[in-house]
């Protein structure tokens, strides 16, 4: 009897399934370099800064922009609309109960945000918020996120971006460790949105409430 040779198995592409994590470890060599360059060392320059130039290279490098397939807006639906309400919603309700229960030093923090922006406070929040949030969610949630995902599964990406999204809030707002705890799960909320949504869109919307209550509260004090 006749039998028929068995349907040979295309092989994988270790193209990609190299230089995908290779984004994060490029974007976060850049921002560790920008950290300690004095000229840049300063909100939003230190993140600002890694970012176009991890675009740049991404525009001339093939292989990174071949690989470049973490920028994706994702669904708008009401379930989306809803998780994000959500959390906004928990987000601010934490922060203004931490301030109000905690009262921490916050001067130092005060002073490295723009208090003004042509003469307006709010114009100066508003910059801040959606400026700051888009950048750490295009480092965590975008660049950091897919390549873990790639190579671990989502889980995993959300975990270990939520780690690193919490240890690096350690000297941001509310400070210290607990600090750092409650931005370590509320990058597993934002993490688990962009597993829900599949892209960026909603992930930055909450972030931007969220910076904005801390700039409203670093503001009054």
């Amino acid at each position: 009897m006749h039998r028929s040779a068995p349907t040979p198995i295309a092989p994988s592409n270790p193209t990609k399934l190299n230089w995908r994590p290779l984004h994060a470890g490029l974007f976060l060599i850049l921002f560790l370099l920008a950290l300690h360059v004095p000229a840049i060392g300063r909100w939003p320059w230190y993140i600002l800064v890694p970012t176009a130039v991890y675009a740049v290279l991404c525009g001339i490098l093939p292989p990174l922009r071949r690989t470049f397939v973490w920028l994706a807006v994702g669904r708008s639906d009401r379930s989306a609309l809803a998780a994000t309400a959500s959390i906004a919603l928990l987000s601010t309700l934490g922060l203004v109960l931490y301030q109000h229960l905690m009262k921490p030093d916050v001067d130092a923090l005060a002073a490295r945000l723009p208090g003004t922006l042509l003469g307006s406070a709010i114009l100066a929040g508003a910059c801040f918020s959606f400026v700051n949030a888009a950048l750490e969610e295009v480092l965590f949630r975008g660049v950091l996120y897919d390549a873990l995902e790639s190579q671990w599964g989502w889980q995993t990406a959300v975990i270990i971006s939520s780690t690193f999204f919490g240890v690096l809030h350690t000297a941001g707002y509310p400070p210290g460790s607990l600090g750092a705890v409650m931005a370590g799960i509320y990058g597993v909320l934002l993490g688990g949105l962009r597993r829900e949504t599949g892209g960026l869109l909603w992930p930055i919307v909450a972030h931007v409430v969220a910076d904005a209550t801390i700039f409203a509260i670093l503001f009054h004090a």
